[in-house]
């Protein structure tokens, strides 16, 4: 036998395992459908998926109650800060204004002429 003839062999088996296969997996779903159709048997099967996931999911939610409740403050305070983005700018710019502005007066600062005539008159006589 030949190298191309050989590998025909191999191919054709490949080929009958798949359709073997294919006919199983065929045979296997008629008799499992009960003669029913198969958008009701998809919709049993999604609605069924469905249920195992949320008993999952409010398995998790009771175990983690504290979590939860902190990711959905967080989120409720991000999208609360989200809202009122603007408003929260313009303060911290006028906050900032504030403080960088040198004419306000908290008793911190001196001015020059302040701070010479307090100089003047703590400087000791000869």
């Amino acid at each position: 036998m030949g190298k191309l003839d050989r590998q025909m062999m191999e191919l054709r088996h490949l080929r009958d395992s798949a359709k073997a296969l294919l006919r199983e997996d065929v045979a296997f779903l008629k008799g499992d459908s009960g003669g029913r159709p198969v958008a009701p048997r998809l919709m049993e099967t999604a609605s069924d998926k469905v249920r195992d996931v949320a008993g999952r999911s409010a398995q998790l939610a009771g175990d983690h109650k504290l979590k939860i409740g902190t990711g959905i403050a967080i989120a409720a305070g991000a999208f609360v800060a989200w809202i009122f983005r603007a408003r929260i700018e313009q303060a911290f710019d006028q906050l900032l204004d504030y403080f960088n502005d040198d004419d306000h007066d908290d008793g911190t600062d001196l001015d020059d002429e302040a701070l010479e005539s307090s100089e003047s008159n703590t400087a000791p006589t000869e």
